[in-house]
This record gives C-alpha cells, structure tokens and sequence, in this order.
C-alpha cells in the first residue's frame, strides 16, 4: 500500500530488480525492499517488532535519483538513531571473499624483519 492508499503490487518480471536491506535494533528488524513498477521506483518499509507486530509502508518515486536520496537519508537516520545494518540481497560481489583464502605462509612481510647478523 503506498501513501495515498493505494495497493501495490511487485511485477514478476522486475523480480531481479528487487533490493532488500534489512536493519536491526534490540529485537526490532527493519526491511527495506525497493523494485520497479514500470517506471516508478517502489520502497517499501516493513517493521517487524518483538510482539510479531508488522507495519508496512510504501513509498513511490518518480525517477532512481530520488529513490536514492530517501534510501540515504533514511540510512543516515536509522544509523543514528541507533539501527544496526545486517544485510542487504542481492550479493553483489563477483570475486570469491578474500578472506577464506588459505595463505602459504603466515609472515605476510618476511622482508621487513631486518637483517639477521651472523657471528
């Protein structure tokens, strides 16, 4: 449902165009998921608390540019207000993570360590 009431529904074939950030306070979990509708940028809110409550509001957006700017104003505002952020889907990393490589060596710079003098 978007501000002036109205229904909205996400299109199937924008599906791969859907982006979630999820946040969290304490036992509070907010979900924003944005996707098109047709040339309208869509932002839902959904605040799900302790007691299983949900609430959902829905925002539209003529053009992405806006859509960005209420994304980073209300990341900004959550951050402040002392939301943490958990994670955002897509992934979109291309690379493997770095760090489950397994190195040959744990001396990542042996040639730092200074010379070694010999009787």
């Amino acid at each position: 449902m978007n501000e002036s009431g109205n229904q909205t529904e996400r299109s199937e074939d924008n599906s791969s165009a859907l982006r979630i950030w999820t946040f969290a306070k304490g036992s509070d979990e907010l979900t924003v998921e944005q996707w098109l509708e047709g040339e309208t940028v869509v932002v839902a809110l959904t605040r799900s608390d302790s007691a299983g409550k949900e609430t959902v509001r829905c925002y539209e957006f003529a053009d992405q540019s806006a859509a960005d700017e209420f994304h980073d104003s209300l990341d900004l505002s959550l951050l402040g207000f002392g939301w943490s952020f958990i994670g955002h889907l897509p992934e979109r990393r291309t690379q493997r993570d770095r760090r489950l490589n397994l190195r040959r060596s744990d001396r990542r710079r042996w040639w730092t360590d200074g010379a070694i003098l010999l009787d």
